[in-house]
Formats: structure tokens, sequence, C-alpha cells
């Protein structure tokens, strides 16, 4: 049975970096995943006994804005509710927020679900190395850079 946990005390890192990793969403050491998660507003470890299954994390300002951030569920256990019961708990302590999610192409159907709407002007800064940017677009978590929808203004430069 799969139990859920919202608090970052007795972690395993390493399970939480691989979990991430094994998903492509993270390279960050165990280390710095605690630092991560115990910085967040929210955070859930789905738990197969003592075995970390999923997890996911928002940061929230918890009265107007909220942001979901590193949702990873292991591929033996996806399709079997795990990542909708997380994104369950993350909403409902979000609750009355406005809620942004990073997500890749295939998660965008799984998040309409819970009524997230696609955002033509949504835009973000990435830090890191151009490969892992590039990582990003060829991903389809970016549009190519200077892209134009059909109608929108060009770049002023």
């Amino acid at each position: 049975m799969i139990t859920y946990k919202m608090d970052t005390e007795n972690v395993d890192w390493q399970e939480v970096h691989d979990i991430l990793h094994e998903a492509g969403l993270s390279d960050f050491s165990p280390e710095e995943q605690k630092v991560i998660f115990t910085h967040s507003t929210i955070t859930v470890f789905a738990m197969d006994g003592a075995k970390i299954v999923g997890v996911a994390r928002a940061l929230s300002d918890t009265l107007s804005q909220g942001a979901i951030f590193n949702v990873a569920v292991r591929p033996a256990y996806q399709g079997l509710g795990v990542g909708t019961n997380m994104i369950s708990r993350v909403l409902e302590k979000l609750k009355g927020q406005n809620v942004i999610i990073y997500t890749s192409p295939a998660g965008v159907s799984f998040y309409e679900r819970f009524g997230f709407r696609r955002c033509k002007t949504s835009m973000c800064l990435f830090a890191g190395a151009p490969e892992h940017l590039q990582m990003l677009e060829n991903g389809g978590f970016m549009l190519p850079e200077g892209f134009r929808f059909d109608g929108e203004p060009s770049r002023k430069v």
C-alpha cells in the first residue's frame, strides 16, 4: 500500500536524487536535493513501505501564487494513481492560489485533468549550461528562442 509523507524528516535523499535523475528532471546531488526540498513550501513523498516511489514539491507565498516542481514517479509505480495522489495533495495545500507547473509535452494531458491550461504568454529564464537549455528545448519544455505565434509582434532588439 502506498502512503504519502508531507514532511522532510527521515528522507533518503539518495532515493530522491535517483527518482528525479531517472525521470530526467534533475541532476542535483542528494545533498542539494535536501536543500531544495527542505526549502520548499510543500513536499510530498509517495512511500511503498520505507522506499520512496514518487516525489513532488511546490513553492508558494501561501496566499496568492504557487508553483509545482519536480513531480516524478518511479516507472514501476506509474499508472497506479501515485502521481494523481501527489498532485491532489499539493493542490489541496495550494487551494485558492494561482498555480503554475512546468511539464513536458507528455505531461500536458495529465495536468489538464486537474484543470490546468496551457498559457500562451508564460516566460522562463533558466540558469544552466547551453547544452542543458538545448535539452529542455529538444524535450519540448521550451519553445525555440525567438519563437512567435501567428499574429504576435516580432521582438524588437
